[in-house]
């Protein structure tokens, strides 16, 4: 009877490191999920800039989060859109680079289209794609947005305590290197 005591108490230690490993392993797979969902994102909406030569439309935006899919916990990912100089937000009627033959001027994305990151604030902010993480609820209550496409203009949002948050930072100047990289400007 001892002898089997001690092997069932052996085989439950066993049993709870395996599944302690397994939901480490998993929540792994999950964030990696969702970073591969966000650069999905952001390349979706990247080559429209590119191929459209201005800031996205909102259709945009949903389009390419669509495109992208779900998050490793089954939920959309969402984006925040940055602002301008005068505080509006950004729209696809907004060029991201100068080009005076086709009377194009730059979208001037200033201290208005900010974030606040682990790395500091983040000035000139095209747009912010994130993902709520594992408990489905934004770390700053500045994003915490029923709807999928949010304004940034009026808050700066706080990434630099986030518990389970995901983001990616998409400055303007990668949008505008990425407009002159294709046209050679």
């Amino acid at each position: 009877m001892v002898e089997v005591a001690i092997v069932l108490v052996i085989v439950g230690i066993i049993l709870s490191i395996g599944t302690a490993s397994w939901i480490t392993f998993m929540e792994g797979r999950r964030v990696s999920k969702t970073r591969s969902v966000l650069q999905q994102g952001k390349d979706c909406l990247v080559r429209r800039v590119v191929f459209n030569e201005r800031y996205p439309r909102t259709e945009d935006f949903t389009a390419c989060l669509k495109d992208a899919g779900s998050d490793g916990w089954g939920r959309e990912i969402k984006c925040l859109v940055g602002g301008n100089s005068s505080d509006a937000t950004l729209n696809g009627m907004d060029f991201v680079v100068t080009d005076n033959v086709r009377n194009q001027t730059a979208v001037v994305m200033d201290d208005n289209s900010k974030v606040i990151t682990d790395q500091g604030d983040q000035t000139r902010v095209a747009f912010v794609l994130f993902s709520l993480g594992d408990d489905g609820s934004a770390d700053d209550a500045s994003y915490d947005t029923t709807s999928q496409v949010a304004s940034m203009s009026g808050i700066t949002p706080d990434f630099s305590s986030t518990n389970d948050d995901i983001y990616f930072v998409i400055k303007s100047y990668e949008l505008a290197a990425a407009i002159k990289n294709a046209v050679g400007h």
